[in-house]
């Protein structure tokens, strides 16, 4: 980017009380205050067209051509927006959220410190760097604390302080310390999340993540920092939710809620979210819809605008409303998250088709399901056997609409398919069942009642509330198929 564009760029981006402070900073001291200077006359014309060239600026503010002073100009002015941006009523504003306005604000503070001490100015140079360090502590500006404690040191030792120096040197070892182990912790963190999004099984991740834990767990209590102990405590939750273990990973929570409580400085509002989130969340596994209804819309307020999380959070009330069988706010839900579809992944958009194909089987308009699902993409590192629902729900489709030669045809299909994928991949075999009580039912032609006892012991394996055929609730069979059969077991006496 040419300077000029730079320029321009920095420009169109500030606020309104910061272009009044950079024209007025611009003008000071002018010998004529009812004149702009040359720097000034460029923001004004920049800011009424951005697109004018820069020979028509040259002309406009020199009279001619002139490329070499123009471009110093641009140079210093460019310098100048920098100073206006690091002015106090601007670093405190909204331009920047609360945690921003911190850091920025306690950095410039540090510069004004060692300027002090390097221009011999002492007298308060100790208590301005233990102010700063304690709010340094409380965000976790592990460089700030490193810089203020060498500012600090210098100090001491023109004062000949050794006992200072003593306990000086021993803390700037502790948080070198933990800067490493804070960086270290954060880099772990997002290479096992990524590990967990693309495994198919907890199994391929389980003991790498029970490691992790323990190595986080020790981390946070050699550091007491807030970052180690959230990334420990999401880890933990992943593991007990990844083990059915619901009932201690609300314990975790709970942990997880008080550390944000206890740590302001830290909590942003995407840690405050997602904290909201995940506990919505570990309620639809606890079946208590009604509470994570209560959390997700306040995940929600806190995502504040951000599309992924906003969606996923629309995700889990989709669930939540589902079970209450709420299907009329489950297609409100739909509508809004359509609205989003251009900025959210691909996979999740899907996912949502698949959820208008499922209220549409549940309002009886297969058609409309079966044209949903027909039009749907396979989806690429399926680790919920999102395909498979889908093909198994088409099924369920064409047999409500008695279609039974497509029936025919689509259960073989499904059987190669399954087949194809086991020798590839990981199957839940619950599928697998599924897949054999619909053989046996186009076998005893439809007869639900005698395919029933032929293969009530599948159906003993479907409805088990333990064990790898047990249905998941938070998984795409949302028309749970030993349910389904039941039902229509029923209806067929």
């Amino acid at each position: 980017m040419n300077p000029l564009s730079s320029l321009k760029s920095m420009l169109l981006k500030l606020k309104r009380e910061e272009i009044k402070s950079l024209v007025l900073f611009l003008n000071f001291q002018l010998p004529n205050p009812k004149e702009d200077s040359k720097s000034s006359q460029l923001v004004k014309m920049i800011l009424d067209d951005p697109n004018y060239s820069s020979l028509d600026l040259q002309r406009a503010i020199y009279g001619h051509a002139n490329k070499v002073a123009f471009y110093k100009l641009v140079s210093r002015l460019k310098q100048k927006v920098l100073e206006v941006m690091l002015f106090d009523q601007h670093l405190e504003g909204e331009a920047y959220s609360p945690r921003n306005r911190m850091i920025y604000t306690l950095r410039k503070r540090l510069l004004e410190v060692d300027i002090l001490f390097n221009r011999g100015i002492v007298d308060e140079v100790e208590s301005r760097l233990n102010d700063l360090k304690k709010d340094a502590r409380k965000y976790e500006l592990y460089d700030v604390l490193f810089q203020s404690n060498v500012v600090l040191r210098r100090y001491f030792i023109t004062r000949k302080r050794t006992k200072s120096l003593e306990n000086i040197s021993n803390e700037i070892a502790f948080y070198k310390k933990t800067e490493f182990l804070f960086d270290q912790a954060g880099s772990e963190f997002n290479r096992m999340m990524n590990k967990i999004n693309f495994s198919f099984t907890s199994e391929e991740y389980s003991e790498e993540l029970t490691v992790l834990v323990d190595n986080l767990s020790q981390w946070f209590q050699e550091t007491d920092s807030p970052t180690i102990g959230y990334y420990y405590l999401l880890l933990k939750l992943e593991l007990l939710q990844s083990t059915s273990n619901y009932d201690q990973a609300e314990k975790v929570l709970d942990q997880l809620h008080r550390l944000l409580s206890l740590h302001p400085g830290f909590t942003t509002s995407s840690r405050q979210g997602t904290y909201l989130l995940n506990r919505a969340n570990n309620y639809i596994y606890l079946s208590n819809f009604e509470e994570s209804v209560h959390y997700v819309n306040q995940a929600i307020l806190e995502f504040n605008g951000y599309a992924l999380n906003i969606v996923l959070s629309e995700e889990v009330l989709f669930y939540a409303k589902y079970y209450l069988n709420d299907y009329k706010e489950c297609r409100d839900i739909l509508e809004r998250v359509k609205k989003r579809f251009r900025s959210i992944d691909e996979t999740v958009v899907n996912r949502f088709r698949y959820y208008q194909a499922t209220l549409y089987f549940q309002d009886g308009n297969y058609e409309k399901a079966l044209g949903e699902l027909s039009s749907l993409p396979e989806i690429a590192r399926d680790k919920e056997g999102w395909n498979v629902a889908r093909k198994v729900l088409q099924v369920l489709c064409l047999i409500e609409k008695e279609d039974f030669d497509s029936v025919d045809l689509s259960v073989f299909s499904l059987q190669k398919y399954l087949k194809r994928i086991q020798r590839q991949k990981h199957l839940n075999p619950r599928y697998l069942v599924i897949i054999r009580i619909l053989v046996k039912l186009i076998n005893e032609g439809y007869d639900y009642k005698t395919t029933y006892e032929k293969r009530k012991k599948y159906f003993q394996l479907l409805s088990s509330k333990t064990g790898e055929y047990k249905w998941k609730i938070k998984s795409p069979e949302l028309i749970v198929f030993n349910k389904w059969f039941e039902r229509k077991l029923m209806s067929s006496i």
